[in-house]
């Protein structure tokens, strides 16, 4: 038995998780490259080009989709999905149910044969989904939802599908049932809306292979050599901790091999082969992405973009892991340094590459807004506009589903942080179309954790108060002459935070200070605006920026 080591340590990692992250200018990086909560990811290469997905839980516009052009940096293009309730109307404004489900993880491919980019999904309570388009930077199709043989729903508990478009146009999704987790392969149409069969096991966590993989999940199905790799992540238990490690399954036919050498089919399958140990181990559990290729002028290079597992303030940021193949299986390594997290000082792939930095500030001039921004479900389409008031973010509140519970209220605008040493936002407001009974601020959130500064309005006077989990604070009244307000966040690296308000832009007073943010419902910190009225649809903000500085 190999010694799997315990991932909530970084005594066998290579290097350490800190502040400087990505590119670091000189033609090396650090981990992780997307120190954001970019959860299970997927990637693909066409061309020159790299596509990055990941699962969005609840957010709108849903399934976030990046380009790099050298894996290191990268660029938020688009949202996938555009309407949740295209997958159901549970996850609407009026009804706000699914915090931590909805879109999981998802595929991303490219079908060679007829020019067009396909992202599968599974929903924990719905089933599987499918969008597509020819270009990943403009507009992306109607939800499809994905449907058995008969017609019928898939429906509860099949998710982190992953589709293989064969080269002899043969089509199989791999995807795990809550059932203990079990694998499945089905055929699927070349359409790719609707499997063509009852599946076939491939995995079950209770076979031979159970101790070290056990709940299997997250796959990813490809092909290289002419050999079929079903990647997964399993759960193992150490020191009464249980963590998630990287695997990979093999075989020279979809189907597996028999003994005898012979190949499985559908209604006999065969064997695959397990790798004997995980490809990597390491702190906060690198577990779940794809193997992907470089094309270098060194030659070709191989890598491993992962996400985190263990969910942290920054939710789950993503690592890009050097990779070779030994005798046909996977190894992260670096030097002599094998199977092991890899932090600093490694060699971007493409040296002279520019470095990007994340589009996180808007002075919201677009007449749309930008791709980093998502709201809590799927939102009210006529109680926000960036054209009433061309360079603002207008805001109407309308009661939530519950009163004074942020978590249910609809017009709450999100984008992701970025975990840096030093950080701060500073939002302007414009408060003199607020009416009575509205609240609105800004706001750290994390699923249905939250924390925020901001106005209220009540019984005539107007309060600064805090907001913190449905719990609110007064920090001071002030004049209802006053029409601008200003916002700041101020954290660090371990998300510790500080609210502050001004009245002139300039002269900043505390509001509240060691505040820990956390991460909750599968979700790192989130920062954005929060905006609502308990008594009546009445009232309004406009907002005229947010700018957000880290170093």
């Amino acid at each position: 038995m190999f010694k799997l080591e315990n991932s909530r340590t970084q005594n066998f990692d290579i290097g350490r998780y800190k502040g400087s992250w990505g590119d670091l200018g000189n033609g090396k990086y650090n981990n992780p490259v997307l120190a954001g909560d970019f959860s299970d990811p997927d990637i693909i290469r066409v061309g020159d080009d790299y596509f990055l997905i990941c699962s969005t839980m609840q957010l709108s516009p849903g399934l976030t989709v990046l380009h790099s052009t050298d894996l290191v940096n990268w660029r938020i293009i688009n949202n996938a999905v555009r309407d949740l309730t295209q997958i159901s109307p549970n996850y609407n404004w009026d009804k706000m149910n699914g915090y931590s489900r909805c879109i999981w993880a998802p595929c991303i491919t490219y079908n060679k044969n007829n020019g067009t980019f396909y992202i599968h999904f599974g929903t924990p309570d719905d089933g599987f989904f499918m969008v597509k388009t020819r270009d990943p930077f403009g507009e992306w199709s109607d939800v499809y939802e994905v449907k058995r043989a008969d017609g019928s729903r898939f429906g509860f508990g099949w998710d982190d599908c992953s589709v293989l478009w064969d080269d002899d146009q043969a089509y199989f999704v791999a995807t795990n049932f809550a059932d203990n987790y079990k694998g499945y392969l089905f055929k699927l149409s070349d359409d790719g809306t609707t499997v063509l069969d009852d599946g076939v096991l491939i995995h079950a966590p209770h076979d031979e292979y159970g101790p070290l993989e056990y709940r299997p999940e997250a796959n990813k199905l490809f092909k290289k050599d002419g050999k079929y790799y079903f990647f997964h992540n399993g759960c193992y238990t150490i020191e009464g901790t249980t963590v998630r490690m990287a695997f990979i399954m093999r075989s020279d036919c979809i189907y597996g091999v028999h003994p005898d050498g012979s190949k499985g089919t559908f209604d006999n399958p065969g064997k695959y082969e397990h790798i004997k140990e995980p490809f990597v181990q390491g702190f906060r559990e690198p577990c779940q992405g794809n193997i992907v290729d470089a094309i270098t002028p060194e030659g070709v290079k191989w890598y491993f973009f992962t996400h985190h597992g263990s969910t942290d303030k920054d939710g789950r940021p993503c690592s890009l892991l050097p990779l070779e193949w030994q005798n046909g299986w996977p190894i992260v390594k670096c030097g002599q340094h094998e199977g092991k997290m890899i932090w600093e000082n490694l060699d971007k792939p493409f040296p002279d590459s520019k470095k990007i930095y994340p589009v996180t500030s808007d002075d919201f001039d677009s007449a749309k807004l930008g791709h980093q921004w998502m709201w809590s479900f799927q939102p009210r389409a006529d109680m926000y506009s960036l054209c009433e008031r061309p360079g603002h973010l207008r805001l109407y509140a309308y009661k939530p589903l519950a009163e004074d519970k942020i978590e249910t209220a609809g017009n709450t605008l999100l984008q992701r942080n970025y975990r840096y040493n030093e950080n701060t936002a500073i939002s302007k407001f414009d408060i003199s179309g607020m009416a009575e009974g509205q609240y609105a601020g800004l706001l750290h959130a994390a699923g249905r954790f939250h924390y925020g500064i901001g106005v209220s309005v009540e019984n005539g006077k107007r309060y600064i108060k805090i907001v913190s989990n449905n719990n609110r604070g007064i920090i001071t009244e002030f004049d209802a002459s006053v029409k601008i307000v200003w916002f700041k966040s101020a954290w660090d690296f371990d998300f510790v935070n500080s609210f502050y308000y001004s009245f002139d832009g300039t002269n900043y007073v505390l509001g509240k200070n060691n505040i820990q943010l956390r991460g909750n419902d599968y979700r790192g910190d989130y920062i954005g605006f929060y905006n609502y009225n308990n008594i009546s649809e009445s009232g309004y903000v406009d907002i005229d920026y947010i700018k957000v500085e880290s170093n």
